[in-house]
């Protein structure tokens, strides 16, 4: 097996690859972060900036605009990325064939340079994109309520409060909600012993 097919092979594969991400992404799927590209970091900002010169601690709205930027970054990566992979793998797999049928000999080194570059920058921005993507996920917090392994997220607290949420009085702002990564557990999702006990009673 020659050079030019190993270079087919690779460049058809990262296509697939590419195609098979858009179709799972999920931000362009709209399975999270259907406003992420569209949302008013500033107005987090001036906030936090009018708080702190008025002397009070606003760790809240400090927060909120550190996460809408990486929310904002990530809805422009993994658009970018993905659709600059698909160009450049086309590209890649269009020259791999000129490579193979001898369409092009007098420009052998030209397109080895440049589809060397493509898979250069394919490379980089996939990796950034699964590590930024790998960031978030394990430490960005959903618009989920946490609770716990029984359904369980508030509890009694005495005749006159009633009800509290659990976590609700963390100093942390996101810790009564459940990050991405634990969206998977069966308490968010369905649980046929859950789901048994509540139906045979009045809910």
């Amino acid at each position: 097996m020659n050079n030019i097919l190993i270079f087919l092979i690779i460049s058809l594969a990262s296509l697939v690859f590419s195609i098979v991400t858009i179709f799972n992404g999920p931000i362009i799927n709209k399975i999270v972060g259907s406003t992420w590209g569209s949302q008013n970091c500033q107005q987090y900002s001036d906030a936090y900036e009018f708080n702190k010169n008025a002397g009070n601690v606003d760790n809240r709205n400090r927060k909120e605009f550190h996460k809408c930027n990486r929310e904002k970054a990530m809805y422009g990566l993994e658009y970018s990325s993905l659709i600059i992979d698909i160009i450049l793998g086309s590209v890649c797999i269009l020259l791999s064939l000129f490579s193979y049928f001898d369409i092009t000999k007098n420009f052998g080194k030209l397109l080895g340079i440049i589809g060397l570059s493509s898979g250069v920058i394919c490379f980089i921005l996939t990796l950034v994109y699964t590590c930024y993507s790998g960031y978030i996920f394990n430490n960005d917090p959903s618009d989920l309520q946490k609770i716990e392994e029984n359904g369980v997220f508030a509890e009694w607290k005495d005749n006159t409060v009633g009800f509290v949420c659990k976590y609700s009085e963390s100093d942390d702002i996101y810790e009564q909600f459940a990050k991405y990564k634990d969206l998977g557990k069966k308490q968010y999702n369905y649980n046929k012993e859950n789901y048994s006990i509540l139906e045979g009673e009045n809910y």
